[in-house]
């Protein structure tokens, strides 16, 4: 109850700054339509707003939230901000801690009905190349079997400055279709799969692909 509390709060302020100081436009909301947890969500990762653009895009009474999203460790040496993302529903990534010790609060989140965010590319980037890919989503959905929603922000290349605050810089939040991992790959679902499975590395690029091919997207 905590989360869904604190992520609507989040949603009202969201809405309210963002739309002063930024032109937001949202695209694709009619993907959401029948969509529920539990599910992975797998945005680009551009700035470290991301998680309230995409908060403040959804509808008001979108089942989606609270989610749930998986945050790099070093935010959480600070303890303000650990405070504030615990809260808000978030959890550490466990880096250097191997593949499995990550996936393992996520694992049991889509497990109990939540919706799950994962930002593929493990760090934000400033620029459209989508070069990077850390293993994790790909290997969750493969073993569940939850619906995939790719999101792509685009806009503020460069990464977040002092001056878009000032300048009403544009955002794009752009939903894709949700999908079926283990469909779009011609695969069962295998909870025991391997994180070594050559197919959890197509699934990487698949995901990276319509992500990319998104933020590309003429609308």
């Amino acid at each position: 109850m905590i989360y869904f509390l604190a992520q609507k709060i989040a949603w009202i302020k969201g809405k309210i700054l963002f739309n002063f100081f930024f032109y937001v436009r949202v695209e694709g909301r009619e993907h959401l339509r029948g969509l529920k947890p539990p599910c992975l969500i797998t945005p680009n990762h551009r700035t470290y707003l991301d998680h309230f653009f995409i908060l403040s895009a959804l509808p008001w009474e979108s089942p989606l939230i609270p989610i749930r999203v998986m945050t790099l460790d070093a935010i959480y040496r600070h303890g303000i901000l650990k405070f504030f993302l615990n809260i808000l529903g978030a959890f550490r990534a466990h880096k250097g801690e191997g593949i499995e010790a990550s996936l393992v609060e996520p694992f049991t989140l889509l497990k109990e009905g939540h919706a799950v965010a994962i930002y593929p590319e493990g760090k934000r980037m400033h620029d459209a190349l989508f070069r990077e890919h850390r293993r994790g989503a790909e290997l969750l959905a493969l073993r569940t079997g939850v619906p995939m929603l790719t999101i792509a922000l685009v806009g503020l290349e460069g990464g977040m400055k002092w001056y878009h605050w000032l300048t009403r810089a544009s955002i794009t939040v752009r939903f894709g279709k949700p999908f079926l991992l283990t469909e779009a790959m011609g695969r069962e679902v295998n909870p025991n799969l391997s994180a070594d499975d050559p197919i959890v590395r197509e699934g990487a690029e698949l995901i990276m692909k319509k992500i990319k091919t998104l933020y590309h997207k003429k609308i």
